[in-house]
């Protein structure tokens, strides 16, 4: 399948990190932080009790989104895959998986008030409607938060927003077409 943009495909200014085989795409104004709440989303620990595989990029700063029937699928621009944009570093290589289906829109922003109990929103991408949220990028707590909306959104039957183990049965394998990048010796 073509990755080339067109009537069911777009280049969004995005950043979209994988957990399981579905995925969240962080969007927000140039500086409002959605490499910076990639990073810390892909380099946490996260308790096995609470998500199944360990989140990984899809894309970073320019995401691919196609239509594929009734779901949306985000992928690499291909001369950036492996690539995340970390400030004061520079660029540095990380694992990367090839695609996964969008779940979930967080718009970061650091002047937005947030509700504390927000209603369910959505929003239509290539005709296909996702849920979207509103987040803080810079709280402690934001990529706990993500992880919450994504179970939320149906995202990912591992998530757990109860602290209970999920089934053995229900768990989802980590994205398809995982690329891990080998410890420098």
């Amino acid at each position: 399948m073509s990755d080339e943009v067109g009537k069911d495909a777009e280049l969004l200014h995005a950043t979209c990190v994988a957990v399981g085989a579905h995925a969240v795409l962080l969007t927000g104004p140039p500086g409002a932080g959605k490499s910076d709440l990639a990073l810390r989303l892909i380099m946490s620990a996260w308790p096995a009790a609470m998500v199944a595989g360990q989140p990984v990029l899809v894309a970073d700063d320019q995401v691919i989104v196609r239509r594929e029937g009734a779901r949306l699928i985000a992928r690499c621009p291909p001369a950036i895959a492996g690539r995340l944009e970390v400030r004061g570093i520079g660029i540095v290589e990380t694992a990367w998986c090839e695609r996964a289906e969008v779940r979930l829109v967080a718009e970061l922003s650091r002047e937005q008030a947030m509700a504390r109990m927000p209603a369910a929103e959505s929003l239509e991408i290539l005709g296909t409607t996702i849920a979207r949220t509103l987040l803080q990028p810079d709280e402690p707590s934001a990529p706990m938060k993500l992880l919450l909306a994504l179970d939320r959104a149906g995202g990912d039957p591992d998530i757990n927003a109860k602290g209970l183990a999920p089934d053995a049965g229900s768990r989802q394998s980590l994205a398809p077409d995982v690329h891990l990048i080998p410890l420098k010796e």
